[in-house]
């Protein structure tokens, strides 16, 4: 199944996909906690790929709001109390577009703050990485590497962690 096809409906960017055997027990934040979990940029031989529909609005955390007059602002979501920065691996506009829309806006681009080096044991909470369809209206549909996880990327170049401007 691709990435962007992960609770999105409509056109995604399709380049990556899920190949062998995936197990969940559905008591998972994302899909990047299954068991089994391998990302590949070639079509498996002996299968189509395949998605997921998700029906409902379940809302597994919520979007912090933390922007300044200027509507710019570091994106924190909120889960159980605790908050978790985002690393900016990954963070492009289409990443700011589904967070500034979570929180109202009409669109939104990239920004950056930088991090401290050692916030691994500084004892913020991060999620790793972020992955976000072209299509995707809200944070909802996006999935990430988990729960205060750390990508070696993220720390191995310039710590960033992500920001948004948004737009009305």
């Amino acid at each position: 199944m691709y990435k962007s096809y992960i609770c999105l409906e409509g056109y995604c960017d399709v380049s990556e996909s899920l190949s062998g055997y995936t197990e969940c027990t559905g008591k998972e934040d994302s899909l990047a906690q299954c068991e089994g979990l391998q990302w590949t940029t070639y079509w498996p031989l002996y299968g189509r790929p395949t998605g997921i529909r998700c029906y409902g609005d379940y809302r597994p955390f919520e979007v912090k709001q933390t922007l300044n007059k200027t509507h710019e602002g570091e994106i924190k979501l909120t889960k159980d109390g605790e908050d978790y920065k985002i690393c900016a691996t990954l963070w492009d506009d289409i990443h700011a577009r589904a967070v500034c829309k979570s929180l109202g806006y009409s669109d939104g681009s990239a920004k950056y703050i930088r991090a401290t080096r050692y916030v691994r044991y500084s004892g913020e909470k991060m999620i790793g990485t972020m992955y976000c369809g072209r299509g995707a209206d809200n944070m909802y549909q996006c999935f990430h590497s988990g729960w205060n996880s750390y990508d070696k990327e993220c720390f191995n170049a310039l710590p960033l962690t992500a920001a948004v401007k948004c737009i009305l």
